[in-house]
Order: C-alpha cells, then structure tokens, then sequence
C-alpha cells in the first residue's frame, strides 16, 4: 500500500488512505512564524485516561476556574470561543485578561520575539491537528502536544515549546516553564 507523508514543525503526518485530503493547518499557525521556531523544551508525561479524554480536556476551557485557576486569571473562560472551520483540524481561542501580554507566571512577555501574527497576538489559539497532536499558539510561543496512545486507558503526552530562534535563554523562558508545569501537573 502506499502512504502520503506531510511534514510540519518535526512532526510527521502519516495517511494510510490515498483519497484523504491533505494536511490542513488552522489560519493562525500558518499566519505565524513557523519558520523561525526552535523546540526548547520537551517534556513526557503518561496520563492514565484515554486519549480522547485528553483531546476532551485541552478543548474545553470550562474547568478553569476550579482546575487551573492561575490560567483562569490570564485566558479566562467566559472569553473563549470555539472555531470549527475545517475537518482536519478543531480549534477555540482565549483571549488574553486585560494587562497580560502573554500565558506565563508572570504574564509578561519579558522580550521574547513575538511567534503570532499581529492581528493575533491578544489571545491563545489553540487547536487538534487530527488525529494526535494537539497546538496551543501564544503571542510568543508554540506549545505542542502529540499523543501516543499506550492502551485503553493510558497516553504518553509529548509536549514540547517552541520560540523564536531569537529568544534568549534570559527572556524569562523559566516563567513559561513554571506556569505549564503547573498546569499539566494539575
């Protein structure tokens, strides 16, 4: 049999069936910076629940306030919409909360080069690449998840951060860190 491969951000899309339509990525990430985008980070974490619990939970933004009240107070839920444009793909935007420039403990975006395009740089895009790999694109980074189911009720989450090759090591980077591993360990 033969299988089309697609390439985007180190990921390979691989599509057993000749007939699917291509690859298709959400308007933000291709008006992005994707070009300039170096992974700094890479961390696993195995979540024991299906892995479409997991696309479950990355899609809503309702829990927010009782779950992960520090993203609830920069990308807070009453301000998020749903966007259904495509069937490759499932996406929702937050905006930002007045006075934070981005998603990180401080809100701050510290000099980091901008990764969004101006007209989307006062909210997080987030979206489901189907079928495994989940985006979240900040005013100044990438966050990327791909999913590997491991069994019935267990998933291997790679998520990994993604910034301008601009970026220093000082531009507040750890602050980044410290929020998202707050929240996936929450």
């Amino acid at each position: 049999a033969t299988a089309r491969v697609e390439s985007w951000a180190d990921v390979l899309f691989v599509n057993l069936d000749p007939a699917a339509p291509p690859l298709a990525l959400p308007p933000w990430l291709e008006r992005a910076k994707l070009h300039a985008l170096e992974r700094v980070r890479r961390t696993d974490h195995e979540v024991r629940a299906n892995w479409k619990v997991v696309v479950g939970n990355f899609q809503e933004s309702h829990h927010f306030p009782w779950v992960h009240p520090g993203l609830e107070g920069k990308t807070p839920w009453g301000r998020s919409s749903s966007v259904i444009e495509s069937e490759a793909w499932l996406g929702g935007t937050m905006e930002l909360a007045p006075g934070f420039e981005t998603v990180s403990s401080s809100g701050e975006r510290r000099g980091r080069p901008f990764v969004a395009a101006p007209e989307d740089r006062t909210r997080v895009h987030d979206a489901l690449v189907f079928p495994l790999l989940m985006t979240s694109l900040q005013p100044d980074y990438l966050l990327t998840y791909r999913l590997h189911p491991v069994e019935v009720a267990r998933t291997l989450v790679v998520g990994e951060v993604w910034v301008h090759a601009e970026t220093r090591d000082d531009d507040g980077l750890d602050e980044v860190y410290a929020l998202w591993d707050r929240v996936n360990a929450e």
